[in-house]
């Protein structure tokens, strides 16, 4: 079975995709952006993380306070990743 769509406007794709995505009843229909370049994230990477103590590194201290500092969400997840409890 298909479906064909008759779009009753002048609006431009744009703004006709802007107005489904803003309706409660077609935001299912649109997924949220992924990838490096995709909104929502602040493009920095964490190459290493700063509660791994494994194969003899030392924590990095710095960045564990910096992270807890800007995104405690993700400074809580990296440190559960690498087995620490975290208690703040």
């Amino acid at each position: 079975m298909a479906f064909k769509a008759i779009i009753d406007s002048l609006d431009s794709v744009e703004e006709q995709f802007r107005s489904l995505y803003e309706e409660q009843d077609g935001k299912h229909f649109v997924a949220k952006p992924t990838g490096g370049d995709a909104g929502g994230s602040d493009g920095k990477r964490i190459a290493d993380n700063p509660w791994d103590s494994s194969n003899g590194k030392k924590p990095n201290l710095t960045r564990q306070q910096q992270l807890m500092t800007e995104n405690p969400a993700k400074a809580r997840q990296l440190a559960q990743a690498a087995g620490v409890t975290p208690t703040w």
